[in-house]
């Protein structure tokens, strides 16, 4: 096969996946006043970060930085390694992971069955240097998410921003992990011509975006990893424009976590700690609207899906284990939602 038969058909094979609307989910509010509905990414294989990281292969691809048998190399952990896997099997490339040691087994295991190589770093800030690194010695494309993504995504057309920002809604929450989504999302705002939808991202417990975004320090960063997998960087990462969005809320871990199993319990559906992140957010800026007489909607997303989390956030032994303290916000949504 040609270079331009395989870029032709690889294109056309990227762009047949999630082109598409996910599902949109109507939740239970606190508020008469306040509707509530969530794009629901779950499903897709990585969730929210899978049309991210089908973008950025494309670009490569269309670039002429991915061609036939080209070596991968990417610094992740989380669903960019997950979706990174999944669109390197498909081409029938190799990839190689960098990611931090303490990696779950079965996040290890899912990566490993996509046929990537797992490359442990012992310190988590390190592992994009040593991803860099790896790909000149070995002459692989590093496919840098993190630092690329937030450029390669079409805002345009994107699909997830489409849905989210579909009629009109006073806030759309989303989580910041690589900032990709949140810059995705306001870029379309604006392309549309939207005055009126804000937009608003939670971050975990000793991440760098709210005490870097207060501040308006663009190279903030604390030096501590996330404890919320999807959300959070010791680092305010390239892909996030603080000035793009209106409010950065931080979400205690306990807290991410009850809203996770409030929205099991609520929706049926089982999602991740980013996505109980993303909620309890939409519930502090419900509780802003209802108290300014505010009347309207707030879209959020399922960001991930609950199974890959069955033996970590989803198993409450664990959960207790690493002293994550959920009892008193289980406690507040309980509150929230009493009769």
């Amino acid at each position: 096969m040609s270079e331009r038969d395989w870029t032709a058909d690889t294109v056309a094979a990227l762009r047949s996946h999630v082109d598409g609307v996910a599902p949109v989910r109507s939740l239970p509010s606190p508020y008469f006043t306040v509707d509530i509905r969530a794009v629901d990414e779950s499903g897709f294989p990585a969730g929210i970060k899978y049309r991210a990281v089908r973008d950025l292969f494309a670009r490569d691809v269309v670039s002429g930085a991915i061609t036939e048998g080209t070596s991968l190399v990417e610094a992740s952990g989380s669903a960019t390694a997950l979706a990174a896997a999944h669109f390197a099997r498909m081409l029938k490339l190799p990839l190689t992971v960098v990611l931090p040691a303490r990696t779950s087994p079965a996040q290890l295991a899912r990566l490993e069955a996509y046929g990537a190589v797992c490359r442990k770093a012992e310190r988590p800030a390190a592992m994009y240097e040593e991803a860099r690194v790896l790909a000149e010695e070995t002459g692989a494309h590093y496919l840098d998410y993190l630092g690329r993504a937030a450029d390669a995504v079409d805002w345009r057309g994107n699909g997830l921003a489409v849905a989210l920002a579909a009629d009109d809604p006073q806030w759309i929450v989303v989580g910041v992990g690589s900032g990709v989504t949140s810059t995705t999302v306001a870029r379309h705002l604006r392309h549309v011509g939207n005055r009126t939808t804000r937009v608003a991202v939670v971050d975990a417990e000793n991440s760098a975006y709210f005490p870097g975004w207060a501040a308006g320090v663009t190279d903030y960063g604390t030096g501590t990893p996330s404890k919320i997998p999807g959300i959070g960087r010791p680092r305010m990462e390239p892909g996030f424009h603080g000035s793009l969005v209106d409010m950065v809320i931080p979400v205690p871990d306990g807290a991410s976590v009850a809203a996770m199993r409030w929205c099991r319990e609520a929706s049926g559906v089982a999602v991740g700690p980013s996505t109980g992140a993303n909620l309890w957010g939409v519930w502090e800026l419900a509780r802003i609207m209802r108290r300014d007489g505010v009347r309207g909607r707030i879209t959020t997303v399922f960001a991930d899906a609950g199974e890959q989390y069955a033996d970590t956030f989803h198993d409450p032994s664990w959960v207790a284990e690493r002293g994550f303290e959920v009892e008193p916000y289980a406690a507040k949504i309980a509150g929230l939602y009493a009769p």
